[in-house]
């Protein structure tokens, strides 16, 4: 992408890691040792647009992750309020100490906000996860993939499927690198970490047992009909299949039942959101999987535990293509067919990668930034 370079940069030059919510954080973790071995001086930006003290903690424990160099604070708001104030915030806090280039995860308004502030400011920018696609444009995560991707210098896809959405769009070759998803990264890394007992003890639940399920997309939780038949069709797999529900359950979606939800959800066992660690050794010992999460899917792929996608669409095609994931939208009877069909299947391939998905997008960013003359490994200062 051809644009005027910007001047002013910061006198300890860096790169802005910018990211608003809990996997944005998991999923940028594998950068940053790559990035100290190649010299890139990396900065973590946290926008706050989903922000718990105590569970970024425990990220920042398991994983090992810097602090954050800024949090801006914005916290929830509908999308429009959001995505002005990381905007602003970002201006505020980065408009006199500006980035050699900033890097965004995924899909969220934080991604898409930094995306557009470093575009507008003349601050190359990198996608990693870019590619994925749904084909739902309800979804506001697809219009944000969509114009991340557009707007993006260094398009860091994890799959194949994901760098073939992106030339169907006209993006050009050069500009996009299939790397595999950070995801692998983290979870390889906590694998010989993981503990069943804990977490299984704290939901009173025996390995192979039960469905874990996680809910909290608008479309699933905030229309109180479609919230009925999602808890109604997540009911029947708990009588039809006699598998225990462990609910770690997600505070927006708590804030809108109500009583007749709670009651349906009586036999459930509904617990607190629950920490990266907890939350792997959950999907691990799970029989299945119900959600509507996006890394969810990824990780239970990975894990070899079979996951049903409580939506229409997915835009992790990749899982249902080797056999680990069905979509199911909130169907019963589909759900129902798609459980027998899940149950027992596993192993499949790993489709996201070989967890190296950090190292990867590190050594072609030291290259492009290098390149541009902006920075390489120990001469960040270095401009056109």
């Amino acid at each position: 992408m051809s644009r005027p370079l910007e001047r002013v940069r910061s006198t300890n030059p860096y790169i802005a890691v910018c990211v608003g919510t809990r996997p944005e954080l998991i999923k940028v973790w594998s950068l940053f040792a790559p990035a100290k071995a190649a010299g890139l001086n990396l900065r973590l930006i946290h926008t706050g647009q989903h922000y718990d003290l105590e569970m970024d903690r425990d990220i920042r424990d398991e994983l090992a992750m810097p602090l954050p160099a800024v949090h801006i604070g914005v916290g929830s708001a509908d999308h429009a309020t959001q995505t002005a104030n990381v905007l602003t915030g970002l201006e505020s806090v980065l408009g006199d100490d500006l980035p050699l280039a900033v890097l965004v995860q995924g899909d969220t308004n934080s991604a898409m906000a930094g995306a557009l502030w470093a575009s507008k400011r003349a601050i190359p920018v990198g996608h990693i996860e870019a590619g994925l696609r749904s084909g739902d444009r309800t979804m506001p995560e697809e219009l944000n993939r969509i114009l991340i991707d557009h707007l993006a210098d260094w398009l860091y896809a994890p799959t194949a499927a994901s760098a073939a959405n992106l030339a169907r769009e006209g993006i050009p070759a050069h500009r996009v690198v299939v790397t595999g998803n950070t995801v692998v990264d983290a979870l390889l890394h906590m694998t010989d970490r993981l503990d069943d007992s804990g977490s299984l003890h704290d939901f009173d639940v025996t390995p192979g047992r039960f469905a874990l399920v996680t809910l909290h997309r608008p479309a699933n939780v905030d229309d109180p009909v479609a919230r009925r038949e999602v808890l109604e069709a997540i009911d029947s797999v708990r009588r039809e299949h006699n598998l225990a529900i462990a609910f770690p359950i997600h505070p927006r979606t708590e804030r809108q039942l109500g009583t007749s939800d709670r009651r349906l959800m009586r036999m459930w066992h509904v617990r607190p959101p629950q920490g990266y660690r907890q939350t792997l050794q959950l999907i691990r010992a799970a029989a299945v999987v119900l959600t509507d999460s996006g890394g969810i899917q990824e990780e239970a792929c990975v894990l070899q535990t079979p996951c049903i996608v409580l939506r229409s669409t997915t835009e992790r095609p990749e899982a249902v293509d080797v056999g680990a994931a069905r979509v199911t939208d909130r169907n019963p009877a589909l759900i129902r067919a798609s459980l027998d069909s899940l149950l027992g299947r596993a192993p499949w391939p790993n489709p996201f990668g070989d967890g190296t998905a950090g190292e990867s997008i590190i050594q072609h960013l030291r290259a492009a930034t290098k390149a541009l003359g902006r920075a390489g490994a120990g001469d960040l200062d270095t401009l056109n």
